[in-house]
């Protein structure tokens, strides 16, 4: 499948030194399943599955493997055609410029835009959201934020630790406190207290 989809003229032989860094990348990713509690993700064992037939699977496969080789100077050309392989098949839009840590977890992300914002590490996303920015300003996340499908956290914000953005929210240059649920749009929006913990809801700790 990686060769089917990637391979162009010239790009043969930088794939196959690349190799090595996919067979990693995947190593890394099944090990970092076997904490998530989605069944899709790892085996009644607790043993983690990497299956590139879950386009879940496949988008944070293709990420994490072209994040690997931008950081190592790889060839942009090739850096593009996963970029291409990863939106075309996945339905989300995540350059691998974009820094995301561990533990980004992506369900069901058809239509998903994740733009150049500060993440931090145990963040969920739904399908049909948007990350972006507002007059050249990006968000910045806490760990343990929750994007509910077709949720937008757009330009100045400040999302705090373990904060749920509820469906349908809209969020512009608006600050969110931590332990906090978020509902409605800017500026007419209600935020209540957060009583859960979002990285018990998704992860094993």
């Amino acid at each position: 499948m990686l060769e089917r989809d990637l391979v162009i003229d010239g790009m043969r032989e930088e794939l196959a030194v690349s190799r090595p860094i996919f067979l990693e990348v995947a190593r890394s990713l099944r090990e970092e399943h076997s904490s998530y509690r989605n069944k899709y993700c790892r085996s009644p064992g607790g043993v983690g599955i990497v299956n590139p037939l879950y386009l879940d699977h496949y988008a944070k496969l293709m990420y994490y493997f072209s994040r690997r080789l931008f950081l190592a100077g790889a060839n942009p050309a090739l850096l593009d055609q996963i970029f291409l392989s990863l939106k075309s098949r996945s339905g989300m839009d995540l350059y691998y410029e974009v820094e995301i840590p561990d533990f980004f977890y992506p369900m069901h992300c058809l239509g998903t835009v994740l733009g150049r914002a500060q993440y931090g590490r145990y963040f969920v996303v739904r399908q049909g959201c948007t990350v972006g920015n507002n007059h050249g300003k990006y968000p910045r996340f806490g760990e343990g934020v929750i994007m509910r499908a077709h949720s937008k956290v757009i330009g100045d914000c400040n999302i705090g630790d373990n904060v749920q953005i509820a469906a349908g929210t809209m969020v512009i240059d608006r600050d969110i406190p931590g332990n906090s649920i978020v509902f409605g749009a800017s500026p007419n929006q209600v935020v209540k207290e957060n009583r859960y913990d979002n990285v018990g809801l998704f992860f094993i700790k």
